[in-house]
């Protein structure tokens, strides 16, 4: 079976991050099948160097009109790629040398699996330290998990430490929000039963304390919107009694989280 992968990389003034984020994607063991590089109307400056980087390794770029937000730009990305499978990288991060190597043999191992969650290094940019970020319960069924308990929940929801099936009509980013619409995405799989598998392999640096990142200049109507559209797709009629409980309980665990921040 032919495995085919797309990497999409959403872009606004990620500025000294940049270059190690592309370097990282560019000295992969096996390299994906689609880079796609989507500029978010960045003003850094990083503009040329991004469009002659992509140019000179044959990967797609493309560049919004207007600032959309990284939900818009996920979404053009995915729109964009022709792959059965996508991951994401977010500009300011960095990807372990094997990990499209990683990837491509845990879908090998577990074909049915709609989307697959890795380990990640998370490095505190103030203090320069890292700390390996371990799936507590590695190569099971995440619909057995008790995704309640705060660890769990704190490593599951961001959707850069993950790969994706593409289905016949693939959920995309709720456009509408500027801070946890990756959180939103991943939950929306979880509630249409999706079989989601946890792999102990590690793929990706994710880098914390950026100034500028949404993290840091989220406001209270960010959150509330944040809110909201779990709300909205919480109750839903469709879905399961039990999967919507452990989800409910995991986003009060992400608001009491966020607010405390």
């Amino acid at each position: 079976m032919k495995i085919n992968i797309a990497l999409i990389i959403p872009i606004y003034n990620a500025g000294e991050f940049l270059k190690p984020c592309l370097d990282s994607v560019a000295r992969q063991t096996i390299p994906p099948d689609e880079v796609i590089l989507i500029d978010d109307a960045s003003d850094d400056g990083n503009q040329n160097y991004t469009i002659k980087y992509a140019m000179s390794h044959n990967w797609t770029y493309g560049r919004n009109l207007y600032n959309l937000g990284v939900a818009a730009s996920r979404n053009n990305g995915i729109r964009c790629s022709e792959s059965k499978y996508f991951t994401f990288l977010d500009a300011d991060d960095e990807l372990m040398p094997d990990a499209i190597e990683k990837m491509k043999k845990a879908i090998a191992w577990r074909p049915n699996a709609t989307m697959l969650q890795f380990n990640h290094v998370r490095h505190y940019l103030a203090k320069n330290k890292s700390i390996t970020k371990v799936n507590l319960t590695a190569k099971r069924d995440i619909r057995q998990l008790d995704i309640d308990k705060k660890p769990y929940c704190n490593h599951w929801y961001g959707v850069w430490n993950k790969c994706f099936k593409r289905g016949d009509d693939p959920i995309m980013f709720n456009e509408d929000l500027r801070y946890g619409e990756d959180a939103l995405f991943v939950i929306e799989r979880l509630l249409n039963n999706e079989y989601i598998h946890t792999i102990n392999d590690t793929t990706v640096k994710h880098n914390l304390g950026k100034k500028d990142s949404l993290i840091h200049t989220k406001t209270r109507e960010d959150i509330q919107k944040f809110y909201n559209a779990y709300r909205e797709l919480l109750f839903k009629d469709s879905c399961d009694n039990w999967v919507k409980i452990k989800a409910i309980v995991t986003l009060m665990e992400q608001l009491v989280t966020t607010y405390a921040l």
